[in-house]
């Protein structure tokens, strides 16, 4: 049986806000190390290696990747972790971050390692450079009144296209070097500082076999204190325009067949928010949702979302037709959603569910609904309960053979299981090999 949180008292749910608040605070400012191997990586053959067909100009001891943000910079800052704050910044600014290993590694000794179980050393990420390539400007500055009414400037439009086509260009670059024409845009959740953003999403990407185009959505979040979920949460809201900006950029590439979005945490709300909004607009013109969005598949890990307004956004305002599958990681044993689910006083939160929470009606509309996949993460032995999506190798394996290779739950190649008819489950030993289990896992 698994251990579950419900039921503390609120002198016990302020000492857990206050030890996860604490966590938090520490663990952003250790050493990041390289996550463990996924069990999946580890269980391929030599000749089936996700690393053997990776393109030689991506080949590289370094993971590069492509950031976009609305933090407000910190154009002093010596170290380039630093570059931008936890500020709201009034544009949106686009480049490239590589990210660096110590001690060092070559190619061959990156895939060796990144295959091991059982690795030489400890390998720390460091962001080793920062390349600004441009900016978009926010929507805002093209606003104009006219006859009291305030409009979008006339020449807001073509400016515009402008300005994105230098973003659309740096994406096309790696387009072109891949054979999956694809993009895979990370966003972050509560407390996260510019710096983790890229990390998360360039493990994956690396995991993945480097396939697509890795992009991180980082917003202005990590100000920390005991009012920083106040803060965050309220950036959250600020950053769903720009959001939205960067996505119809990116939807308007010809070259770009699919978007797949992986949020986290407190960003799941945020991404939620800006598809809807889209989704609504492609509504509104009479437009082919499929052909504007370009949506591939959405992962919500951990999400941070009350319940009932997600079952609200994706039932009452049909937002689950707009990609094409969406897969929901969650965990009753989630702490983080725990404190959020006190705090707001939710009867029901996503990101820790339990499967006794979904009343009959929810059951039989879940099983009719094939592009909604519901995974139950009964893992433990991780540094932290609300990271296990992307720390954990039997979660993290999962989410590579669904975004890599598109497998269906229920399958020889994700082989979930499912109890009750509607919610799949995973566990420690989920796509383990025989005799691997791995008892504690990174960060």
């Amino acid at each position: 049986m698994r251990p579950a949180l419900r039921g503390r008292s609120s002198r016990g749910l302020l000492g857990l806000a206050a030890a996860l608040l604490a966590a938090t605070l520490v663990a952003c400012g250790g050493p990041r190390t390289l996550i463990v191997t996924p069990y999946v990586v580890e269980c391929e053959c030599d000749e089936t290696c996700r690393f053997a067909a990776v393109p030689a100009p991506l080949r590289s001891g370094d993971i590069p990747i492509i950031y976009v943000t609305d933090r407000a910079p910190s154009p002093d800052a010596a170290d380039p972790s630093q570059s931008f704050s936890y500020r709201r910044g009034g544009e949106i600014r686009f480049g490239v971050a590589t990210v660096s290993f110590a001690p060092a590694m070559d190619w061959p000794t990156l895939v060796r390692q990144s295959r091991s179980a059982s690795r030489g050393a400890v390998y720390r990420l460091g962001l080793e450079s920062i390349a600004p390539m441009g900016s978009l400007t926010g929507q805002n500055a093209w606003l104009d009144i006219v006859e009291n009414r305030m409009v979008i400037r006339g020449d807001a439009e073509g400016r515009i296209r402008g300005e994105e086509a230098a973003f659309q260009e740096l994406v096309r670059r790696w387009l072109d070097v891949t054979p999956r024409k694809e993009v895979f845009l990370f966003v972050h959740g509560f407390n996260n500082h510019f710096e983790d953003a890229v990390f998360r999403i360039a493990e994956l990407w690396h995991f993945l076999g480097r396939v697509g185009v890795p992009i991180t959505y980082t917003w202005p979040a990590g100000r920390g204190g005991l009012r920083g979920y106040a803060y965050d949460r309220e950036s959250g809201e600020y950053t769903v325009l720009h959001l939205k900006q960067v996505l119809r950029a990116l939807a308007r590439m010809p070259d770009l067949e699919r978007i797949n979005i992986i949020a986290h945490s407190r960003g799941t709300d945020v991404t939620v928010s800006a598809l809807r909004e889209l989704y609504i607009e492609a509504r509104v013109d009479q437009a082919s949702v499929d052909e504007r969005l370009k949506l591939g598949t959405l992962v919500l890990a951990a999400p941070d979302i009350d319940y009932d307004v997600f079952t609200q956004r994706f039932g009452g305002e049909m937002l689950v037709n707009a990609p094409r599958r969406t897969v929901i990681y969650f965990s009753p044993d989630d702490e983080a959603i725990w404190f959020a689910r006190w705090l707001f006083d939710s009867l029901r939160r996503l990101g820790s569910l339990m499967a006794s929470d979904l009343s009959e009606s929810d059951r039989k509309l879940l099983a009719r609904l094939p592009r909604l996949e519901m995974v139950d993460c009964a893992v433990s032995g991780f540094s932290t309960s609300h990271n296990y999506v992307f720390s954990h190798p039997s979660a993290m394996s999962d989410l590579l053979v669904v975004l890599r290779d598109d497998a269906d739950p229920g399958t020889p190649q994700r082989p979930l299981r499912r109890s009750d008819g509607v919610v799949w489950e995973l566990d420690n030993a989920y796509l383990c090999p025989p005799g691997g289990l791995r008892q504690t896992f990174g960060p």
